[in-house]
């Protein structure tokens, strides 16, 4: 039989066992309050890292900031091509934004890459529409592409600025007009009856037309 006397009762107060969960004090999770950290702020609140943000209604605060962080004294600070126009544009423009020297970095190098994109999708659209046009010349097309590359001379185009005027009024509109500019300079007789020497240019044929 046991002994019941010697048998240690069992405390069924949470309140006087700190054991038991219901004990668990939240505030021992908290940021001690201490004379450095007054409000119990944690490493989250605005003070962090050692950078105190500044007001943002303060200017000069502001770009005091600013200049802690990378903020250089004008464009040629961040490192970046400024070559071309463009590129002394974008620089100054990310400048006027106040960027730090590696956000600007960043913004350049992401922008360059969407211009890239775009460029190359343009290209692959412009050499599709090309194929499609040229592809239905059939027999005439060693005769269009002459006239053409005779149209191209004269105003002075390269693949490029060609790609350019196809982009503003279409490949077909853009090879007829070179089409028609290299015959009229070839065979003055299709546009006016009469007759000409290949050495003479365009303006010249009109001007030598309307001095009749």
């Amino acid at each position: 039989m046991a002994d019941l006397d010697n048998e240690t009762p069992e405390n069924d107060n949470p309140a006087e066992n700190p054991a038991t969960p219901e004990n668990t004090d939240n505030k021992e999770q908290q940021t001690p309050q201490t004379p450095e950290n007054p409000k119990n702020e944690t490493p989250d609140d605005k003070d962090a890292g050692g950078l105190v943000y500044p007001d943002e209604n303060d200017a000069e605060a502001v770009l005091a900031f600013r200049k802690a962080c990378g903020y250089p004294d004008d464009a040629s600070g961040y490192g970046l091509p400024m070559e071309t126009d463009e590129q002394k544009n974008l620089a100054n423009f990310l400048h006027s934004c106040q960027l730090d020297k590696i956000a600007a970095k960043n913004v350049a190098e992401k922008l360059q890459a969407q211009i890239e994109a775009e460029d190359k999708a343009e290209k692959e659209q412009y050499a599709a529409e090309l194929q499609r046009v040229t592809g239905a010349w059939g027999e005439n097309f060693k005769a269009n592409e002459s006239l053409v590359k005779r149209g191209a001379e004269l105003m002075k185009i390269n693949d490029d600025a060609l790609r350019g005027i196809s982009e503003c009024i279409g490949v077909e509109a853009a090879l007829s007009m070179l089409m028609l500019l290299g015959k009229t300079n070839t065979d003055y007789s299709g546009v006016s009856g009469g007759s000409s020497t290949d050495d003479e240019d365009v303006s010249g044929f009109i001007a030598r037309k309307r001095g009749r």
